[in-house]
C-alpha cells in the first residue's frame, strides 16, 4: 500500500493531479468509502483550510467540499485543533465535535464517524485529510492511524513539491 501510494504521488508535479491520485489511492488501497483533502492557505493575512477535494460522495458533496473555508486562527475550531495537533483524531460520533460550523458541514456530508489526519512535512502543516465509511457504515479501526500518519506524510511531501514547482513555473513566466 505504501509503495503503490508513493508511486502514484511521485508520478506528477501537478497539484490537482497529486490530490486526485492521493484520494484515489487511499480510498482504493485502504477501503475507505470517502476521502477529502483541504489545503492550508494564506488568505487576507490569515491561515485557512480551503481548496477542498473529495472522492466517494455525491457531486453536491464535492461542490460543498470545494467551497469550504475553515480559519486556523479560531480558538474553538475543530479543524484548527486537528491541523495544529499534528496527530490523527478518530471521531466515532459527530456529537463529540463541539465546533458548530464543523458539525454543520459533517451533517451535510451525512457522516457520523470519521478519521481526521493532518498533512505534515518538515514540521509544517500543508493540509488536512478526512476519511470516513459513511456509505458502508463500516467501523474505522484505530490501528490504521499509524499507517495513515505515514501515508499523510507522503501526501504532504507531494503537495509541498507540487506547490514549489508551481511557484517556480510562475516565477519563470514572470521573468520571461
Amino acid at each position: 500500500t505504501l509503495h503503490d501510494i508513493g508511486v502514484a504521488l511521485s508520478a506528477t508535479l501537478d497539484l490537482e493531479e497529486v490530490l486526485d491520485k492521493a484520494l484515489q489511492a487511499i480510498t482504493a488501497r485502504l477501503s475507505f468509502d470517502r476521502a477529502m483533502i483541504l489545503l492550508v492557505e494564506e488568505r487576507d493575512g490569515r491561515r485557512v483550510l480551503a481548496s477542498g477535494r473529495s472522492i466517494g460522495g455525491t457531486p453536491e458533496m464535492a461542490a460543498l467540499t470545494k467551497g469550504l473555508e475553515f480559519s486556523l486562527e479560531a480558538p474553538d475550531s475543530f479543524m484548527a485543533k486537528v491541523v495544529l495537533s499534528g496527530k490523527p483524531i478518530l471521531v466515532r460520533n459527530i456529537d463529540e465535535v463541539r465546533d458548530e460550523s464543523a458539525r454543520q458541514y459533517l451533517a451535510a456530508l451525512q457522516t457520523q464517524g470519521f478519521l481526521a489526519v493532518p498533512l505534515l512535512t518538515q514540521g509544517k502543516t500543508v493540509g488536512y485529510l478526512g476519511l470516513d465509511n459513511a456509505v458502508t457504515d463500516s467501523p474505522i479501526p484505530e490501528a490504521i492511524q499509524d499507517l495513515l500518519s505515514t501515508i499523510s506524510s507522503q501526501v504532504a511531501v507531494a503537495i509541498d513539491r507540487a506547490r514549489l514547482y508551481q511557484t517556480l513555473e510562475r516565477r519563470v513566466q514572470e521573468r520571461t
